[in-house]
């Protein structure tokens, strides 16, 4: 049953990585009102990229496959994320693609995050770079992702959030001030992009203190399962231990009882040889008087007869 399982997962992951990016040229096609057939190269480049991203998941014997915890929520964020970033080309939609970073830092760790990154740059790359306003914006992007990876995948402690989040908003302050090269005009005239790609950032600090409290109720529990646990193995240990005085209580009572039963034997045979050596004392005494008796007749016949002689 559990394989089945596991195997029904693996098939719906593999169908998410592939439609992932495909969901996300659609996407851009729809934003910017262009037709299957002119994105025809892009769907093309997509796939490419799912099965060179599904191939590298799978190496080493599915060593970073296996280390995804929660395989259907990170393909899930993956399309999600694919469609954001199809979005992003005519919607101010901010830093909210990079999500599926966050959640594979969080639950997998900084190489799985990173590899998402770099799917995501390259679908960047592809279907935003040729119409965004420079080569800026992109290569903030890329140092951004890797600073989300590394920031998130060493994310231990709920007192590290303010630092986090004070982190964050200062690389996206920074990476504003190089995209629009510290032209005032320029950042007032696109400043509902900048507060949502400010704001995308703060939700990604709030979902790592989900996961952190998440985690937390899980120790929580598994803690309390432990002593659970514990205690009914103790209960368990006293019940046997119980059992066992009781075995051997009873073994020494029946071992008790046999020897008290030994002890009467050998008592009624040690009275029953003294009676019959008593007996055979008895009878000898008697034989012996009888003897005696016997003799003493045949001397007063014997003189008798020397009177009657003489």
């Amino acid at each position: 049953m559990q394989i089945q399982s596991n195997r029904k997962i693996d098939f719906i992951s593999t169908i998410l990585l592939y439609a992932a990016p495909i969901a996300g040229v659609a996407t851009y096609c729809l934003v910017q009102k262009e037709d299957i057939i002119s994105a025809l190269s892009n769907f093309v480049i997509t796939l490419i990229l799912a099965g060179i991203y599904s191939t590298f998941l799978h190496i080493n014997q599915n060593f970073l496959y296996e280390k995804i915890s929660g395989k259907l929520l990170y393909f899930g964020s993956l399309f999600l994320s694919c469609i954001l970033l199809g979005g992003s080309a005519g919607i101010p939609l901010g830093v909210f693609w990079m999500h599926v970073v966050v959640i594979a830092a969080l639950s997998s760790g900084v190489e799985l995050a990173i590899s998402t990154h770099i799917v995501l740059i390259v679908q960047y790359a592809l279907l935003i770079l040729p119409g965004d306003s420079g080569f800026y914006r992109f290569l903030g992007y890329v140092l951004l992702g890797l600073v989300v990876s590394l920031l998130f995948s060493q994310l231990k402690e709920k007192k590290a959030i303010p630092y986090l989040a004070l982190i964050l908003v200062a690389c996206d302050g920074v990476l504003q001030c190089v995209v629009y090269q510290f032209n005032l005009a320029k950042m007032n005239s696109d400043i509902v992009g900048i507060i949502v790609e400010l704001i995308s950032l703060l939700v990604f600090v709030g979902i790592g203190f989900w996961h952190l409290q998440k985690d937390a109720v899980a120790g929580v529990t598994a803690e309390a399962g432990q002593e659970n646990e514990l205690c009914d193995a103790g209960t368990e240990i006293k019940s046997d231990t119980v059992a066992m005085t009781e075995e051997t209580a009873g073994e020494a009572e029946i071992e008790t009882t046999e020897e008290t039963e030994a002890e009467a034997e050998v008592g009624e045979t040690t009275e029953e040889a003294e009676a019959e050596a008593e007996v055979g004392e008895t009878t000898e005494e008697t034989e012996a008087e009888a003897e005696v008796g016997e003799m003493s007749v045949e001397t007063e016949t014997e003189a008798e007869i020397e009177e009657t002689a003489e």
